[in-house]
């Protein structure tokens, strides 16, 4: 698996090691990774740092603390949107020309959904046990409605 010089990383998480051995970062990602910080290329493809991105917040977000890390999918979308712009600042500026603004939008989208699908399934399995009125734990049937005898579908008792 071909990583960066500067950033090289073993992932403990086993989706984010499976997702990076199954598709290696493209030899553009990793050099934009690698490059110093007053060199530039000339043009580049918004592909390279899409993956390039995805290298750097998947490596940022590994290296977290467990209890650190968020654990839902709210908190896990606030951290990706807070790491992502930085990030890709970082990474967009050594290229010359630089992105249009409609480039760079798409580029944040396709990284925000990429990543979202990629860090979800490093997140705790989420506990769809809900207690009822009346004490008794039963699973909820999506929406949060809770199905027990004597209470109604919006958790109202039942008369």
């Amino acid at each position: 698996m071909a990583v960066p010089h500067t950033l090289p990383h073993t992932f403990a998480l086993a989706p984010l090691r499976a997702h990076f051995a199954k598709t290696p970062n493209p030899p553009g990602a990793n050099r934009l990774i690698d490059m110093p910080g007053d060199v530039f290329v000339d043009t580049e493809d918004d592909m390279h740092l899409i993956a390039a991105a995805l290298w750097v917040l998947a490596v940022q977000w590994d290296k977290m603390a467990e209890d650190d890390r968020p654990k839902d999918k709210e908190h896990m979308r606030h951290w990706i949107v807070m790491h992502r712009e930085v990030v890709l600042k970082s990474l967009s500026r050594h290229v010359e020309p630089p992105f249009h603004f409609a480039t760079m939008h798409h580029v944040e989208r396709d990284v925000s959904t990429l990543l979202h699908e990629l860090l979800e399934q490093t997140l705790p399995p989420v506990d769809k046990t809900v207690r009822a009125p009346d004490g008794k734990d039963s699973k909820s049937h999506g929406h949060g409605a809770v199905k027990n005898e004597g209470v109604e579908q919006d958790g109202a008792q039942a008369k």
